[in-house]
């Protein structure tokens, strides 16, 4: 009995067999060898593709030991305008290449766990503000508002935010609701590293990644279920895909597609940065996350965790609970108050107060009060001091009255007639007496003395022409002239009663 071959399954004859039918088994092993040459035939042309032979075609990525030869690609990556090509080791290979980039990264985090931690770690003097958000004309925070029991906080202009030195923000429109005793409310917003998901269907599978008509699957879907416009999802979001072979995150480029022939944009689909791996899959559960967002809440004391911020105080009252009034946090460290008309007349308005709600949140703070003649920049501004100066000295002449009195010194001595001497002992003052012309003897019995007193008393006052009282809170500040029927005397001396007044504060703590 005949045996067959392991690979092509060849018959093989034994001897005596098929005597006089050889053709048989022949035959049937030529055509098995002649389909598997046809088969290895047209898979050897198929793969050496517009090349004559497989081995110009190897030859395109292999050196002659069949090593692989490196891509223009992979030779463009080598080569940087920022590293150069080679160092003192030679030309650049990949890993040296990439290397170069990922030590400069890693040096600038300075032993940070990432780049945006280390940024974040820069501002240690201004780690927590709101950089900008709604405001009105004279640029005083408008973003936040009350209805019942709830704080709003956001508008059309997005909040801004710099907590622990990370930047995030509130882009839409979010409500606080509080609750407890009556009292001051700090409502907070909280950082959150992985920010916050505006869309999370985690729990279904509704989503889908298509080509449609772009020629790359850039198109992830909801099966027309979530419109993410509506939903608030915006450019810079990420998609994250949580299962099948689609999974892993995706820098959302364009919110709705509108494909070709289609007559509007559909907002329930989104169009990504890049590429994913398989496209036109479904089943697919996916968050949509906004890196920057972060949590609103609110304490009953202001929180001193690195990772929250009072952006908002709210006064409430009880039976039920209803927000009264909000204050919500200035801009950065600084505010500039808006100018303040002054105008003293002495009879009726001698004094001026002018009260600015800073809402700084602190009373650690640097004040500068300011005046001008004009309130838009077309005069000088002069700064007054905050000195406060209480005295006052009077210079009069109350006595002036001198007498003079015999006193009890004595002069005596002698008159030489032969030469005219005078000899005198026992005296200094103003010399008295009679010269006898017997014996020329000069006695004196005193002297004169000056008695009485020149008194005088010394009265002024110091009138301040540049200064200001200034006392501040947490979210006030008061200012009011020093002297009474004065406002102020500017640089070429003149009094003013009437201009503008304005405070600058600087948040130190």
């Amino acid at each position: 009995m005949s045996n067959k071959t392991a690979f092509l399954n060849l018959e093989q004859p034994q001897n005596g067999e098929y005597v006089d039918t050889w053709e048989i088994p022949v035959n049937n092993n030529s055509a098995a060898i002649d389909a598997w040459s046809f088969a290895i035939n047209n898979e050897v042309q198929d793969a050496r593709g517009s090349k004559t032979s497989l081995a110009l075609f190897l030859a395109v990525g292999h050196d002659g030991a069949g090593n692989l030869l490196p891509t223009p690609e992979m030779i463009d990556s080598r080569n940087s305008a920022v590293y150069g090509s080679r160092d003192v080791d030679g030309t650049y290979d990949l890993k040296t290449r990439a290397d170069k980039a990922d030590w400069e990264v890693f040096d600038a985090r300075e032993s940070k766990a990432s780049l945006k931690a280390n940024l974040a770690a820069h501002h240690p003097e201004s780690s927590h503000m709101i950089i900008n958000g709604g405001k009105d004309p004279n640029g005083y925070p408008s973003w936040a508002g009350f209805t019942d029991d709830e704080v709003v906080v956001g508008a059309a202009t997005t909040l801004d935010l710099l907590i622990d030195g990370y930047r995030c923000h509130v882009r839409t429109s979010e409500n606080v609701v509080l609750s407890g005793a009556a009292g001051t409310r700090y409502v907070y917003a909280q950082y959150q590293p992985d920010g916050v998901a505006v869309v999370d269907k985690s729990g279904d599978t509704d989503g889908i990644t298509s080509n449609d008509d772009v020629p790359e699957a850039r198109i992830f879907t909801d099966g027309g279920i979530t419109d993410f416009q509506a939903a608030g999802v915006q450019a810079g979001d990420i998609l994250k895909i949580l299962n099948t072979a689609e999974e892993g995150e995706y820098v959302v480029e364009q919110v709705g597609y509108q494909a070709s022939g289609e007559p509007s944009v559909n907002y329930t689909r989104l169009l990504i940065t890049g590429l994913f791996p398989v496209g036109g899959l479904s089943g697919i559960s996916y968050q949509v996350v906004d890196p920057l967002a972060v949590t609103l809440g609110f304490d009953t004391v202001e929180p001193t965790d690195a990772d929250k911020m009072v952006i908002v105080e709210a006064d409430v009252v009880e039976g039920p609970v209803t927000v009264t009034a909000v204050r919500p946090r200035h801009f950065k460290n600084t505010f500039v108050g808006d100018w303040r008309a002054v105008e003293l007349i002495p009879v009726t308005s001698p004094d001026f107060e002018e009260i600015w709600n800073h809402n700084m949140g602190s009373d650690i703070l640097d004040v500068s009060v300011q005046v001008s003649s004009a309130n838009d920049g077309s005069q000088p501004v002069e700064e007054l001091s905050l000195a406060d100066l209480n005295t006052s000295f009077t210079l009069s002449k109350t006595q002036d009255d001198l007498a003079t009195a015999i006193g009890s010194l004595g002069l005596t001595g002698s008159v030489d007639a032969d030469n005219g001497t005078l000899a005198l002992s026992a005296g200094d003052q103003v010399l008295s007496g009679t010269v006898s012309a017997d014996n020329g003897d000069l006695s004196v019995a005193g002297a004169p003395v000056l008695s009485g007193d020149i008194v005088y008393e010394l009265a002024a006052s110091v009138v301040l022409t540049r200064s200001a009282k200034v006392k501040w809170s947490r979210n006030k500040i008061w200012v009011k002239n020093s002297v009474s029927e004065k406002f102020y005397k500017d640089y070429a001396g003149t009094e003013k009663t009437d201009g503008f007044i304005r405070v600058i504060i600087r948040k130190r703590g």
